[in-house]
């Protein structure tokens, strides 16, 4: 369940928003209880002067009067009766932070609501949970971690559902200076928060997040999902296009550009696939920027266009996209057309692999005729691959799996044929998995098989006999790897 989805699902909705109005009258105090301390605050550099963008005349919020530094240093004595506050005031927050964990895992909406807004309280505060999670660094397992990012995210959420942004203008402005861990989460978790259908990181944030990324360029992996749904903000997005255009220059953050194609696809999806056509020209991208594009192609053009794009490719590019372009139900005529006009072509081996790649919801006929009569043994493994990991399959699968590798000089390969056979195993039942078990028991006592095969098999057999169910998180071996390491 989502972080917040507890706190403001249903008919909490309304609660959690009074909460929120009656929190926030008592920022004075909080602040005056933030001077009062000696916590450390490391500059925020330029992030510091992050400002919400304007979403009501009064969203806005006004910036607090410089803190007047003292006239003299504080003694021995007030510097212990500070730390002393301090403490006073940090524990019982470490404590509630916890009880909001175990109130979110244990789904008590009503208690988590309660929790939550003794944490935003004047007595504690979002500043003071934010740097909490600064000072202490807590291990991510930890219920106090967790509690601090569904408070976090509380606040942002609370105050957008009001038209006012202060309270994620201050999370991201403290967002570098957070642990790893936190940084880790906190980017997803926000920009999955909306209300009432509108992300509560919406596109109007786009100028306020470039400059951030710009201010901290290490971080651009840690911030990449601040900006992954942006675009479903379509009315903030008018008025962006320069913007946009802009950012999709910056190719040291792919996340960045690939936020800004998919903005300029919302507002004009010509020039969306444009921009993308331009960039994959480039021969300075690094290969996440170049697995973006990939997947960019893939959701974005139309079908026969993104097959053309996709299969000439590396395999390791090429298997992102098509990845993506499987789901798209609509390619599945432009995939069998480009197969088909590649497989009468000298030397298309690895663009045929790649269109195979995107055969996801293809007949499994279709791929089992390919295993049959390609010309490529990689091909064929490739086909078996695809089939046997993207569905349950019958017996006649397994037993034309068994006719592949048994067809003399024309036979596929024993990684491939126990990669399938694994596959069966995990995603099919009856007959046809228990069948696929005996052929892995079957090359495990084949003495004719390379022994590094037979451990291998060993190895599937062990990890996947178990009963369909038993070891639900258990995973096979993606069907493309073995294909795109050779």
């Amino acid at each position: 369940m989502s972080h917040l989805r507890l706190v403001l699902g249903g008919g909490a909705l309304v609660a959690a928003i009074a909460i929120g109005i009656r929190l926030h009258t008592g920022r004075e105090l909080d602040a005056a209880v933030e001077r009062s301390t000696s916590v450390r605050s490391d500059p925020v550099a330029s992030s510091g002067d992050l400002e919400a963008p304007d979403v009501s005349p009064n969203a806005r919020r006004h910036p607090s009067p410089p803190i007047q530094q003292p006239a003299v240093e504080a003694t021995a004595a007030q510097t212990a009766v500070q730390a002393d506050l301090v403490e006073l005031l940090v524990e019982p927050l470490v404590e509630l932070l916890g009880e909001v964990a175990r109130a979110e895992r244990a789904r008590q909406a009503d208690r988590l609501q309660t929790l939550v807004g003794r944490a935003l309280s004047p007595t504690h505060g979002l500043a003071a949970v934010l740097r909490l999670l600064e000072q202490r660094g807590f291990d991510q397992q930890a219920e106090p971690f967790s509690g601090a990012l569904t408070v976090a995210a509380s606040a942002a959420q609370v105050e957008s559902a009001r038209g006012e942004n202060g309270d994620l203008a201050l999370i991201l402005a403290r967002l570098p200076f957070q642990p790893e861990n936190a940084r880790a989460r906190l980017p997803a978790l926000l920009s999955a928060l909306d209300v009432d259908g509108r992300p509560v990181l919406h596109a109007g944030w786009w100028p306020e997040l470039l400059r951030l990324q710009r201010a901290h360029p290490d971080l651009a992996e840690d911030f990449g999902p601040l900006f992954g749904n942006l675009h479903r903000d379509a009315a903030g997005l008018q008025g962006l296009a320069s913007l946009l255009l802009e950012a999709a220059r910056l190719v040291e953050f792919p996340h960045v550009v690939a936020g800004a194609i998919h903005g300029l696809s919302v507002l004009d999806p010509a020039l969306g696939a444009s921009v993308a056509s331009q960039l994959r020209e480039r021969s300075d991208l690094d290969v996440e920027l170049q697995h973006e594009l990939a997947r960019l192609s893939a959701s974005l053009l139309p079908p026969s266009e993104a097959v053309d794009v996709l299969a000439r490719q590396p395999r390791a590019i090429a298997l992102q996209g098509m990845l993506v372009l499987g789901e798209r139900l609509e390619a599945g005529e432009a995939l069998r057309r480009k197969y088909e006009d590649l497989v009468l072509s000298p030397g298309t081996e690895r663009d045929r692999m790649n269109v195979i790649a995107g055969m996801r919801h293809e007949g499994s006929h279709v791929l089992i005729d390919i295993a049959r009569t390609d010309l490529s043994v990689r091909v064929r493994e490739q086909a078996i691959l695809m089939l046997t990991s993207s569905r349950s399959v019958e017996t006649d699968t397994v037993r034309a799996l068994h006719d592949l590798r048994h067809a003399g000089h024309d036979s596929i390969g024993t990684r491939s044929y126990t990669s399938a056979l694994a596959h069966v195993v995990v995603r099919s039942g009856g007959a046809a998995r228990a069948e696929a078990l005996e052929l892995l028991r079957a090359v495990v006592n084949d003495a004719t098989v390379a022994e590094a095969d037979r451990l291998r098999a060993t190895e599937l057999l062990e990890r996947h006999s178990s009963e369909p169910g038993e070891n639900a998180t258990t995973r096979t071996e993606p069907f493309g790897r073995a294909q795109a390491e050779k």
